[in-house]
C-alpha cells in the first residue's frame, strides 16, 4: 500500500508452502496456479526477496513440472 507496508505478508510462508504442494503433487499445474506465477515473482522483486528458500521450491516445480509451458511463454523466461 502507499504506506510501504504489504498487508497479510505474516501468510506468506504458508501459501508457499501451499503453492509447492499444489505445483508438486498434481498430475499437471493448471492454469489457475500458473496465473500465481507473476504474482509470485513480482512480489519477490518488490518486497519478499526474505523469502527466497520458500520461493524456490514452488519456482523450481514450475520450470521442472510445466516445462513446456513454462519455456513458451516468453514473459516466465524474462522474470
Amino acid at each position: 500500500d502507499a504506506a510501504g507496508d504489504y498487508p497479510f505478508m505474516e501468510y506468506m510462508e504458508d501459501c508457499l508452502e501451499i503453492l509447492t504442494y499444489l505445483t508438486y503433487y498434481a498430475p499437471t499445474i493448471s492454469d489457475g496456479v500458473w496465473s500465481l506465477y507473476k504474482p509470485l515473482c513480482q512480489s519477490f522483486f518488490d518486497w519478499a526477496f526474505d523469502y527466497l528458500s520458500n520461493i524456490n521450491l514452488p519456482l523450481d516445480n514450475y520450470i521442472s513440472r510445466g516445462n513446456e509451458r513454462f519455456l513458451s511463454a516468453p514473459e516466465h523466461v524474462e522474470t
